[in-house]
């Protein structure tokens, strides 16, 4: 058919009010793939609140009997970044949530997390990144140790299990531990942080690992920790530039 046989075609089609009847296909296109991305969020959703439920009445370990609140990682559940802290502190007890603004050290990761994202070597494509509700954001133990006794690889054994799944049902590009504590549990280590700080960058699951210290870290002695964390950040910051590729 020529090229004039076709345009009297499309004119005869606009003539009868057909004015879209390419688009149909791509509009059912279209939404197929809509309906498939909301099914996976959906199915991301679903595998979270169930392993969220599960945790939440955990009995497995003497934690239970000094918390108040399990503590519940928040976050997106597509989020780049995956954040993990320690355990929980006294607010964090208290409000079932991770790094509470209620907490000094809630507002800390805060400050640090804009310090990031302002800096002047953050491209702007890659500033949402570090703002706290793009996040996924959870602690390696999700219940407060009583004030009798201390947390133990051998306790924290199924709160690294718990982590380790939510770590897989999200699949971040990149995490960021934050905690000499953590570290050592999620690694199976006894190191110091200088150790870590040095071995930046290493792989779990394919997911690139930086680790650096706790705010309440910093809360405790800022003179000695600052500095290193902001170096620490620095670095991390580059390597989610590299994963977006800038």
């Amino acid at each position: 058919m020529s090229q004039r046989a076709i345009k009297q075609y499309i004119e005869l089609y606009h003539l009868n009010g057909i004015a879209d009847f390419f688009q149909e296909k791509k509009h059912i296109v279209a939404i197929e793939k809509t309906q498939y991305t909301k099914n996976v969020a959906q199915t991301i959703t679903d595998e979270l609140l169930a392993l969220k439920a599960q945790y939440t009445n955990c009995q497995d370990c003497l934690y239970k009997q000094s918390r108040i609140k399990v503590v519940v990682s928040r976050g997106e559940r597509n989020a780049p970044i995956f954040l993990i802290g320690t355990s929980p502190n006294y607010e964090e007890n208290m409000s079932g949530f991770p790094f509470p603004l209620t907490a000094e050290s809630g507002n800390k990761l805060n400050e640090m997390l804009k310090g990031l994202a302002n800096d002047k070597d953050t491209p702007p494509e890659l500033r949402h990144w570090f703002e706290r509700k793009n996040m996924y954001i959870s602690l390696m133990c999700k219940c407060k140790a009583g004030t009798t006794y201390t947390q133990t690889p051998a306790e924290t054994k199924k709160c690294l299990e718990l982590l380790t799944k939510e770590i897989d049902i999200v699949k971040p590009k990149i995490i960021l531990i934050m905690g000499l504590f953590t570290a050592n549990i999620f690694f199976d280590k006894t190191e110091d942080m200088e150790y870590y700080r040095n071995n930046q960058g290493v792989l779990y699951e394919g997911i690139p690992i930086y680790v650096t210290y706790n705010p309440s870290d910093i809360l405790e002695n800022p003179n000695k920790h600052r500095k290193p964390t902001w170096e620490d950040l620095q670095r991390f910051r580059d390597h989610c530039k590299k994963i977006i590729g800038v």
